[in-house]
């Protein structure tokens, strides 16, 4: 567990169970502008917006990524790969 996006260099599941397991990231403060712990907003496959506090699914290479965006900049400030092709949905991750 991290206490910041900027402590971990990603994470990598290997054997991620969708409808069983759950990606936690309640602990995670989505948004570092704002004071207090957000939660984050799944937009699923989408891009992100430049709005802090969004966290995308996409798939490359054969595996799954979640990417979170908490500073609003439009880019991941970090990763989770989980080994395989999941489809993943909302209720898969802990916001």
């Amino acid at each position: 567990m991290f206490d910041t996006a900027s402590e971990a260099n990603g994470d990598t599941i290997s054997d991620f169970v969708r409808g069983v397991d759950k990606i936690n990231l309640s602990g995670i403060d989505a948004n570092t502008r704002s004071y207090g712990n957000q939660a984050f907003k799944f937009i699923s496959t989408q891009g992100f917006h430049k709005v802090a506090g969004e966290l995308k699914a996409y798939q490359s290479s054969g595996n799954t990524y979640l990417a979170g965006d908490v500073n609003g900049d439009g880019y991941a400030d970090f990763t989770i790969k989980a080994l395989g092709l999941h489809t993943l949905a909302s209720t898969d991750v802990l916001l």
